[in-house]
């Protein structure tokens, strides 16, 4: 099972909340630190080959819509929030900005649009979690506050320690009002809670694994996307990026794109075999245990082509390294790969 866990060196600045007019999405310029804790989940998706693409400020969402993190195996949703008040349970159900209502249609919007992906929603904050505030339910819960009810409900049902079925009766009050409050049923409710997860300061620590810390270049690539992510924002408000466009609207096509990819193009309505030339090389492949075969020809006779169609049959393991090529070939002109160092 795949251990969710949301990691970056940098802390977390000012986050205002706000409206999603042209003007607003600009005034949150200066709002730049609340992104880069998503740089490095952006990061380790591309180094992963998972990354699909990347919404920001979503227009579709309206509590996990701060950053939309696309794979192709699951799907990421941030709300971050930078707030000096503890976090209470009444905070999580304040008929004004009902957090968990807002978060629970976005999740259902989610599931529905990428229903083959696992969803993983994060409310990340600087607050610590309330021990002091009084869970008011009918039925009753003796000195129930809202960090205990993130530590023995919410955090067991998120991890599956336990479910809403076996849960204890204590919490049972608890189960039933927020199923009210959704209007939904227990096994949408407890599919919800094991995809959201509270992050606040005790939980989400700024940590430097060795990997991270070590490796340079890994460094470089984060701070890139977290520098650009705010800039992007600041232009374009919100904004969904593919893969291709997030390599290249951080600067990153180099790092993750291969320079050359060494491939050849063959017409094949018009190629046709020179089949003496093919029954050569058979036969002395047959015959040598070693060493190495040149085909030589003119300038344009075909011998590029047609080694690149012989070796397609071949059932060996086969380097290809094409020097002085179009770089990106087709039926138009392209490119020639040369030497870079």
């Amino acid at each position: 099972k795949r251990i969710w866990s949301t990691k970056s060196f940098i802390q977390m600045s000012k986050y205002k909340s706000f409206n999603k007019s042209t003007g607003e999405v600009s005034a949150i310029y200066g709002y730049k630190k609340q992104y880069e804790i998503c740089a490095v989940e952006i990061y380790d998706a591309l180094r992963d080959n998972q990354l699909v693409g990347v919404e920001f400020v979503s227009s579709e969402l309206s509590k996990l819509d701060d950053v939309l993190i696309v794979c192709e195996d699951y799907v990421l949703a941030y709300q971050v929030k930078d707030l000096a008040e503890k976090f209470t349970y009444n905070s999580l159900l304040n008929e004004k900005d009902n957090l968990l209502i807002g978060s629970f249609k976005d999740y259902l919007i989610l599931k529905s649009k990428y229903p083959n992906k696992e969803i993983k929603a994060f409310y990340i904050s600087n607050q610590k979690p309330s021990s002091h505030d009084k869970i008011k339910v009918h039925g009753g819960l003796k000195k129930a506050n809202f960090k205990r009810f993130k530590t023995e409900f919410w955090d067991k049902i998120n991890d599956s320690s336990i479910s809403i079925d076996s849960i204890s009766s204590e919490w049972k009050p608890i189960v039933e009002e927020l199923r009210n409050v959704l209007k939904s049923d227990d096994n949408d409710l407890e599919n919800f809670i094991k995809s959201f997860s509270f992050l606040f300061d005790d939980d989400y620590k700024v940590f430097k694994d060795t990997e991270f810390v070590n490796n340079q270049v890994r460094i470089q690539d984060v701070e890139k996307i977290s520098r650009q992510i705010f800039s992007l924002i600041g232009r374009k408000g919100n904004v969904y990026l593919d893969k291709y466009q997030v390599l290249k609207e951080f600067d990153l096509l180099s790092r993750y794109e291969t320079h050359f990819k060494h491939s050849f193009f063959v017409d094949d309505d018009h190629y046709q075999p020179i089949q003496n030339t093919i029954s050569d090389l058979e036969s002395l492949l047959d015959k040598v245990q070693g060493g190495y075969i040149a085909l030589i020809g003119n300038a344009g006779s075909g011998k590029s082509t047609l080694l690149t169609k012989w070796m397609n049959g071949r059932n060996e393991n086969i380097l290809k390294y094409y020097a002085y090529v179009n770089k990106e070939m087709n039926n138009e002109f392209g490119y020639r790969g040369e030497a870079n160092i």
